[in-house]
């Protein structure tokens, strides 16, 4: 007996699309390891701060 292959089904696309909201940033003093400044955005990202 050979193995058969089974199709998955696909998952439905929800129907409502999501508000574009403006990103907004926070400034953390002492956030890094080093206790540099970092940079955080609402939509999850960190970003480093170079010191000059």
């Amino acid at each position: 007996m050979e193995p058969t292959e089974t199709a998955l089904a696909e998952p439905e696309l929800p129907h409502t699309v999501t508000e574009d909201v403006p990103i907004t940033f926070t400034v953390l003093e002492n956030g890094s390891k080093r206790g540099g400044r970092l940079l955080v955005s609402s939509n999850g990202y960190s970003y480093g701060v170079k010191v000059r």
